[in-house]
């Protein structure tokens, strides 16, 4: 069956982390004929795993999807993009993200390509918006591309219930299917000891200090300010503590003005943009805790991700991330706008080694059952071959 199939995304980051795991996945089972498309250079998260996505050894190619509502420029990309899946002749459409899903499938649905898959990782614009202008017409799109789709991916229930609660997916043609992380990449025992002792010493964190660690964007809703104000509020108890900031973005010149304001520098290290993913796992591997307070998430695989490498974590007490971590299991869960709520959690871990370990143990225990990539992309499959038989 040599189905000619793109999956499309609206940025590089979602192409390389999730749709380049799926897609080899499928190329080792399937015949199929496999591209990705995304905005490769429009804006920086487009651009930011491009590279990444070339050494993938995919056909990649460049779609001029958008951020945020443009309609004059959003109407030029579907035109663009549909006379591109014409050419090339696809016969399958898989979208992902909420912007790439709605012009990737009018797109499509244009030229008739014969099958539109959808993956919706979540409503939030919509929830967002609900109750406006803009939140009336995402629902009357995403109500028409579900319609043309001929079936929609959710990675967990809340989704689902959010679909069904706004009225814009048939119930017929859905299935939970999950998400999930690569226990190959994010393996424990595959950590050098000398690895960890090396780099701990690079970032000139002082040995025998506790490591509390976050990997993120540097945008608002992650709520790293959060984080920095819980930072002395923790020092205060655990002395001995060193806190390691991953990632890059808009806030990072900001959040380092806040640490510098708060007389935190020699307390914390902001590590920038991890450019080279195969570095996440020791990274991991040298923190005490991971925590992030972050203000709302399509699902939270950075906390399976700290898990999986035997970390305990302090999350979001929202949705889906109380379902990810589990409460009591792989962490504690905080209120993301409380710093004193994140902080007591962090002191209640540094201060019990044993609760530490106990969650860690849970924590991945439950992720290799509930969070391997590898189950979810079995479940969508075998949807798309009932359907495209």
């Amino acid at each position: 069956m040599n189905n000619k199939v793109i999956h499309i995304s609206t940025e590089s980051f979602t192409a390389f982390k999730f749709i380049v795991p799926l897609v080899k996945f499928n190329a080792n089972i399937s015949d199929y004929n496999l591209s990705i498309g995304c905005n490769t250079n429009s804006f920086s998260d487009a651009k930011s795993y491009y590279n990444e996505l070339i050494n993938s050894g995919f056909s990649i190619n460049h779609l001029p999807i958008e951020r945020g509502i443009r309609p004059f420029q959003d109407l030029i990309s579907i035109l663009k993009i549909a006379i591109f899946l014409r050419k090339n002749k696809f016969t399958v459409v898989h979208t992902h993200n909420s912007k790439a899903g709605i012009i990737g499938r009018i797109s499509a649905w244009l030229v008739r390509i014969p099958v539109i898959f959808h993956t919706a990782y979540d409503y939030r614009p919509l929830s967002e918006s609900d109750g406006t202008i803009k939140g009336w017409l995402l629902k009357r799109l995403e109500k028409f591309t579900n319609s043309i789709s001929e079936h929609i991916f959710y990675i967990h229930n809340d989704g689902l219930n959010l679909g069904q609660k706004y009225k814009i997916a048939n119930i017929n043609k859905v299935s939970n299917v999950g998400v999930g992380i690569s226990f190959k990449e994010f393996d424990r025992r595959k950590i050098k000891e000398e690895d960890r002792v090396q780099l701990i010493e690079k970032l000139n964190i002082d040995k025998g200090k506790f490591i509390v660690g976050s990997l993120s964007r540097l945008v608002p809703h992650k709520g790293v300010d959060v984080l920095l104000k819980a930072v002395p509020l923790v020092l205060k108890e655990i002395p001995n503590a060193h806190f390691l900031f991953l990632g890059g973005g808009p806030l990072e010149s900001e959040l380092k003005k806040i640490a510098g304001r708060l007389g935190l520098n020699d307390s914390i290290t902001f590590y920038g943009f991890v450019k080279d993913q195969k570095k996440v796992p020791l990274l991991y591997s040298i923190m005490d805790v991971f925590w992030l307070a972050t203000k709302y998430e399509g699902f939270g695989l950075i906390y399976t991700e700290a898990n999986a490498m035997g970390v305990p974590v302090v999350g979001s007490n929202i949705s889906p991330v109380d379902f990810v971590i589990g409460a009591n299991i792989g962490g504690l869960l905080a209120d993301p706008y409380s710093a004193r709520s994140f902080a007591d959690s962090c002191i209640k871990l540094l201060r019990n080694p044993k609760l530490r370990e106990q969650l860690a143990k849970q924590g991945f225990e439950r992720a290799k059952r509930m969070f391997d990539e590898n189950i979810s992309f079995q479940k969508m499959f075998k949807v798309y071959e009932q359907i495209l038989k």
